[in-house]
C-alpha cells in the first residue's frame, strides 16, 4: 500500500471515530431528555427522519414504559386486571383498571349496582380513571354471601337484628383499601367511593355509621336513602337500632359526613325495574331522582335548625338516566367525585 492511500485511510478512520463519538453524545442526550421531560414536550420536538432522531425516539419510548410500570412487584398491572382479595374466610374478587398515564393519581373504589356486575362497573369507571389519572377497583359482593340485608344495608342488621360492627360488611372496605395501598407501596394514597343504585345505598349507609377514611363518598342514584330520623326503622331511618348508633350525636356525625347524591335528572321513571316501592321507599318520594332531593332537604334543614355541620353535596348529571355508564361518564362525575368541574 503506497503512503498517500495509507495516509486516506488514517483520515477516514479518524473521521469515523469522531462520528461515532458525536453519535454517541447525542444518544446520550436523548437518554436524559427522555427521562426529564414529559411526553407531551416530548411530542412538540422535531427532527424527525434521522439517526440520532431515530435513537431519541427509542429513548423516550424505553423512559415512556419505564415510568408507566408499576411501582413494585406486587402493584397492580396497567390495563384492566382482576384479583382474589382474601379478606379472611371470606375472600372477595375484585376487578381493576391502572391507566398507562397513571403515576400518583388517586384511587376511587367502585361499587356496582343489585345485578352484581362488577366487572361491568370496572368498565363503565375506565372513562372516568383515564380523566383524572385514577387507579380503579371493585369488588364483588356476590348475592349468595351478600343479599341485600349484608349489602345494600351494609350487614348493620342480620334478620332484623342489630350485629356487631366487626361483622358489618362495612368492614371490609378498611382491609381492601390496605391492600391496594400495599401493593402500590403508597400507604398514603388518597382514596374516594363511588357507588351506583345498590351501590349508592351501600354508600348512603356506611356514610352514617363508617364515614372514615375516603375523602369523599359518592352515592349515585340510590334507589332509596337512610333519612337521619329516628321516625322511620333502619333501612330507611335510625329507628330500631341501638341508642348509640341512633342518637343526636350519631345523626350529627351522620350530616357532617362527607357525602355526595349524584342523581341523574332523567331518572325519574316511578315503575324502574329493581326500584323499592315499598311504602317506607314511597314515603321519599315517587322516584329515585325525588327521593335524593327529599333526602337532602331533610338533612340540610336539620343542620340548620339543630345548628350542625353540613358537609353533604348534591351534583346533578343533566340528562342522564339510571344508567352508571353515562353517570360515570358525564362531565358533572368529576365534581361529584372530587369537587371540581371537568377541565
Amino acid at each position: 500500500m503506497n503512503p498517500v492511500t495509507r495516509d486516506r485511510l488514517s483520515l477516514r478512520t479518524a473521521w469515523m471515530k469522531v462520528a461515532l463519538v458525536v453519535l454517541a453524545g447525542a444518544v446520550s442526550v436523548a437518554f436524559a431528555v427522555a427521562a426529564s421531560a414529559n411526553p407531551a414536550d416530548r411530542a412538540a420536538r422535531s427532527n424527525s427522519g434521522t439517526p440520532v432522531r431515530a435513537a431519541a425516539d427509542a429513548a423516550e419510548r424505553a423512559a415512556d414504559s419505564a415510568s408507566a410500570a408499576p411501582r413494585s412487584a406486587t402493584a397492580l398491572p396497567i390495563g384492566s386486571s382482576d384479583y382474589e382479595f382474601a379478606n379472611g374466610a371470606e375472600p372477595i374478587r375484585v376487578f381493576a383498571y391502572k391507566p398507562a398515564t397513571y403515576r400518583d393519581g388517586p384511587l376511587i373504589v367502585v361499587f356496582h349496582g343489585v345485578a352484581r356486575n362488577a366487572e361491568d362497573y370496572r368498565n363503565f369507571a375506565i372513562n372516568l380513571a383515564e380523566r383524572s389519572r385514577a387507579l380503579v377497583v371493585t369488588p364483588l359482593f356476590d348475592r349468595a354471601r351478600f343479599p341485600m340485608e349484608r349489602y345494600q344495608r351494609g350487614g348493620i342488621t342480620r334478620e332484623g337484628k342489630p350485629q356487631p360492627p366487626e361483622a358489618w360488611t362495612f368492614s371490609v372496605l378498611p382491609r381492601l383499601v390496605a391492600d391496594v395501598l400495599a401493593k402500590e407501596e403508597r400507604p398514603d394514597l388518597p382514596f374516594y367511593y363511588l357507588g351506583h343504585s345498590a351501590g349508592g345505598q351501600f354508600l348512603a349507609r356506611l356514610a352514617a355509621f363508617r364515614p372514615e377514611g375516603p375523602v369523599r363518598i359518592i352515592a349515585a342514584n340510590p334507589g332509596s336513602h337512610l333519612f337521619p330520623t329516628r321516625d322511620a326503622d333502619f333501612g330507611y331511618g335510625f329507628g330500631a337500632l341501638p341508642t348509640e348508633w341512633s342518637d343526636d350525636a350519631s345523626l350529627r356525625r351522620y350530616l357532617a359526613a362527607p357525602l355526595t347524591f349524584y342523581l341523574g335528572t332523567a331518572d325519574t321513571d316511578p315503575n324502574a325495574k329493581s326500584l323499592d316501592r315499598s311504602a317506607a321507599a314511597l314515603r321519599q318520594g315517587a322516584s329515585r331522582y325525588e327521593r335524593g332531593h327529599a333526602c337532602f332537604a331533610f338533612a340540610r334543614a336539620l343542620a340548620a335548625e339543630r345548628g350542625w355541620t353540613f358537609s353533604w353535596r348534591l351534583v346533578e348529571a343533566a340528562g342522564v338516566g339510571h344508567d352508571a355508564a353515562m353517570m360515570f361518564a358525564a362531565p358533572e362525575a368529576m365534581e361529584a367525585v372530587f369537587g371540581r368541574p371537568e377541565r
